[in-house]
């Protein structure tokens, strides 16, 4: 086979050569492979690779490049127009700055090359986690030479749900199954084993929707609107109102109109719906004794809303029984002698009962006496007087 191999060399050939990294990286302690491709238009082309001054002819199975280099090479596939030959290596330092070439023939014209450039390992930078389609995509950059790049997936900050080893990718798209606070951590591990560095994201809560409700019912109609109070939860994806047998949806902090019939009772249904999962609200409410603006919501409490009308209630009733009271009161009792520097007839009979009373002084056997010279109103003076009007 060699001696074959030899003879298509000495035959002149026009061909064309690619090389490219097929897998690994260049980067110490990795295996590296490149694939060199020849396609020529005729038969007899062969293929040849040099490193570090090592220069082979492969064969079917693996043989060094030479003591000065760490590639093997071996042919892959050779037919009557292409020759696919591969040359790998578990990189070390030796390999920084040289050149891996590929010819057609003892790289004569046309030949490609490749400079090998050790690159050095670096720890992957953690992003914080986000919301996408129906889970939690983490993503992350700057990872380089790793042999490992370790994702762990912890539920409320304790519990361990998941381990993947994520090398290659640059994001991987977790879904919960669970409602709670999920957190990720990522840890770097080079081709020696090492490990160089490992993140924590913040938290990201897979709960659903927390909403608030407010209806607002003037006359015949009945405004809903529905609020998302805690906006770092996932995304709204539904909402609708089923009113009675009307069903309408909508949008968050946006109204929704229904009408309603004076003096009947409607029940309604509030269905919100993220990717963690779904509440819903149910409710009553009419216009039978209220036809003003009135706000609901979850914090509001009902015998609030109807003290307003209690108070007034009460303040009219106690304001008649005074009106009866009063007429009662001077009808038939105005004015005794008994009351009249009494505080209740400041009340009820002050202007029935008003008196200029003259006091006229006198002596006998020398004490002095005092004595009621009469009443402004003449009328009054028993102890039951006459009727007086209001």
């Amino acid at each position: 086979m060699s001696v074959f191999l030899h003879l298509l060399l000495l035959v002149p050939s026009v061909a064309g050569v690619s090389l490219s990294l097929t897998s690994g990286e260049v980067c110490e302690g990795a295996v590296a492979t490149w694939t060199c491709v020849v396609n020529n238009s005729y038969d007899g082309v062969s293929v040849a690779w040099r490193n570090n001054g090592e220069i082979a002819y492969p064969l079917n199975t693996l043989a060094p490049l030479g003591p000065d280099s760490p590639f093997n090479a071996t042919l892959t596939s050779i037919n009557s127009s292409t020759i696919i030959s591969i040359a790998t290596a578990t990189v070390t330092d030796i390999v920084n700055g040289s050149l891996l070439e590929c010819s057609d023939s003892r790289f004569n014209s046309p030949s490609t090359n490749v400079t090998l450039i050790l690159k050095h390992p670096e720890a992957a930078n953690l992003s914080s986690p986000v919301f996408h389609d129906d889970g939690i995509r983490v993503s992350w950059s700057g990872a380089t030479c790793l042999s490992s790049l370790s994702l762990s997936v912890h539920l409320s900050s304790v519990y361990e749900v998941d381990v993947k080893n994520v090398a290659g990718t640059t994001h991987y798209d977790f879904i919960p199954v669970t409602s709670g606070e999920y957190s990720f951590g990522l840890t770097s591990v080079d081709y020696s084993g090492n490990d160089i560095g490992s993140m924590n994201s913040t938290s990201i809560p897979w709960k659903e929707p927390k909403i608030s409700v407010d209806t607002n019912v003037n006359n015949n109609i009945a405004n809903f609107t529905i609020r998302n109070n805690d906006d770092e939860r996932p995304p709204v994806t539904n909402c609708s109102i089923t009113f009675d047998d009307v069903l309408k949806s909508c949008v968050m902090n946006n109204i929704v109109i229904f009408s309603i019939t004076p003096g009947a009772k409607h029940s309604y249904n509030i269905t919100v719906t993220n990717a963690a999962g779904t509440v819903n609200m149910n409710g009553e409410l009419s216009n039978e004794v209220y036809n003003t603006t009135m706000e609901l919501s979850a914090s509001v409490d009902p015998l609030a809303v109807a003290a307003s009308p209690t108070v007034l209630g009460v303040l009219i009733i106690l304001s008649v029984c005074w009106i009866l009271l009063r007429i009662c009161w001077k009808r038939q009792w105005c004015c005794p002698r008994v009351w009249r520097s009494s505080f209740w007839l400041l009340f009820f009979c002050y202007d029935c009962c008003t008196y200029d009373a003259g006091v006229i002084f006198y002596t006998v056997k020398g004490k002095t006496t005092a004595i009621n010279a009469g009443l402004e109103n003449t009328t009054v003076g028993g102890e039951k007087g006459p009727d007086t009007t209001l």
